[in-house]
């Protein structure tokens, strides 16, 4: 990496931190690409150049973040351990991880723009996919998760409980509440399912 490449990167890494930041604390609606300029010390086209509109920056900007947190699910599932114990160690940390590291880092303001909930579990959703696939390849093949159901069935079961965390309503409630969803949700994919009959 010559230069002005190095100089390139490092310009791009101030404008996400600075966004991060600033979206962190009041949400995507109450920041302007006019502010995030001022405060990167870049120019507003330079931003619209390197990452277009404000909700394209806006989702970039949360990759990072989503990353760490879905990089414990990845660290737990790639232990040696039984599935079953994997998922008593996702729910026992799932208050960190979805709830407690959410609310620690975004504020109440931003948690309640429905628009930045809406970008932030867009971003969620495409890292999650592929850790879903796996957690369900896993299960299936220890005998946990009942090898007969098909595995788009499976994912799409997963994918619907991220749509509560765009919701802002959900998003305000109790810690309690979200954990003993999580809860519900995780402990009903490894149960035994009944005979579905023939429609």
């Amino acid at each position: 990496m010559n230069g002005y490449q190095r100089r390139t990167e490092a310009k791009k890494e101030a404008i996400l931190e600075t966004a991060r930041r600033l979206f962190a604390a009041r949400g995507l609606q109450d920041v302007s690409i006019k502010e995030i300029a001022a405060t990167a010390k870049v120019s507003q086209v330079t931003i619209y150049h390197y990452f277009g509109d404000k909700a394209s920056l806006a989702q970039r900007s949360f990759v990072d973040y989503v990353e760490i947190a879905m990089c414990s699910f990845e660290a737990t599932l790639a232990e040696d351990i039984p599935f079953a114990e994997k998922i008593e160690r996702i729910i026992s940390g799932k208050q960190e991880i979805i709830g407690s590291a959410v609310l620690s880092f975004f504020s109440q303001q931003a948690l309640a723009d429905p628009s930045f909930l809406q970008l932030f579990g867009a971003a969620v959703r495409d890292r999650a996919k592929a850790i879903y696939r796996q957690t369900i390849e896993q299960g299936q093949n220890e005998g946990v998760i009942d090898p007969k159901i098909p595995l788009e069935t499976l994912l799409t079961y997963m994918e619907l409980s991220l749509a509560l965390f765009e919701n802002s309503e959900f998003m305000a409630t109790s810690a309690t509440n979200k954990s003993y969803l999580l809860s519900l949700f995780l402990y009903g994919l490894i149960g035994s399912p009944k005979a579905i009959s023939d429609l």
